[in-house]
């Protein structure tokens, strides 16, 4: 069976789960014998790596009903949510959430470290979805490399470039876009695209199997300028690959480009 390109590379260039990724930072970091700080603690000024991610946040919360003490773990008992329900709910969380953000703290790098990252997210299967402090983020995407070659002190977060896949029998997805782009969808389809986003995603067709949650998504565009939104009904058709994804909650992505005999206007 020979396979279409696009599912060729899906198959080919699958993204590590967040825990390897994490495991290898940690050996390289270790190699350049940088000490790692925990978010918030230590003196700054000396040199460390930090790393955040997904899965951190979900077994803090996790600990914290195991403890059993905090306002929150009270306050959900008192909605009927035992201790050892919420612990088990978790942990289901952690069993499925194998891919997902990782946050990445340098202080005091160097170069051939930097290298070493970039080079080291690449084969991973991730990319650099954000890059910069919060108070002067990186907004052109072609300048990250650059960003990261060229400064000791980094704050970056990665992403899987290709999340968990899945399987959709529905008979129709939704997606939303600016008036604007209207025409030109329907000529030559939708392309994937990631220069609408508010971070520096492949690119991507993002939809949904609701209506009503493709419209939550318009939160998640670049807002900088006033847009008119349409929605639009797709067609689910035989070789369309769809991947969840964490971030957009009810909905997928596809690195497919939809041709416009599958593309309907939605009529207000």
């Amino acid at each position: 069976m020979i396979l279409r390109y696009n599912e060729f590379i899906n198959e080919t260039l699958n993204s590590y789960d967040i825990d390897i990724v994490v495991n290898k930072l940690k050996k390289l970091f270790s190699k350049y014998s940088l000490p790692k700080k925990e978010l918030g603690t230590g003196n700054s000024d000396d040199p460390y790596y930090t790393i955040v991610n997904d899965r951190d946040m979900i077994k803090r919360q996790q600990d914290e009903y195991k403890q059993g003490t905090s306002d929150l773990v009270k306050a959900m008992a008192k909605k009927g949510y035992s201790k050892e329900h919420m612990i088990d709910h978790y942990q289901k969380a952690l069993d499925n959430h194998k891919k997902g953000d990782i946050m990445i703290f340098v202080k005091g790098g160097n170069k051939e470290l930097s290298k070493e990252i970039l080079n080291l997210i690449e084969s991973s299967g991730y990319f650099i979805a954000t890059a910069g402090s919060f108070e002067n983020k990186i907004k052109d995407k072609s300048k990250i490399n650059d960003y990261v070659l060229n400064n000791k002190d980094l704050v970056i977060s990665i992403e899987p470039t290709f999340d968990t896949k899945v399987d959709f029998d529905g008979e129709y997805l939704y997606h939303a876009t600016d008036k604007k782009n209207l025409d030109k969808i329907l000529s030559i389809g939708l392309i994937p695209k990631s220069k609408n986003t508010r971070s520096f995603y492949p690119e991507r067709v993002y939809l949904s199997p609701s209506l009503e949650y493709m419209n939550s998504i318009k939160g998640q565009l670049n807002t900088d300028k006033p847009a008119e939104y349409v929605f639009l009904k797709i067609k689910n058709y035989d070789g369309l690959s769809l991947y969840k994804d964490v971030r957009f909650k009810g909905g997928f992505y596809t690195f497919d480009s939809i041709a416009p005999k599958y593309i309907e206007v939605i009529k207000n």
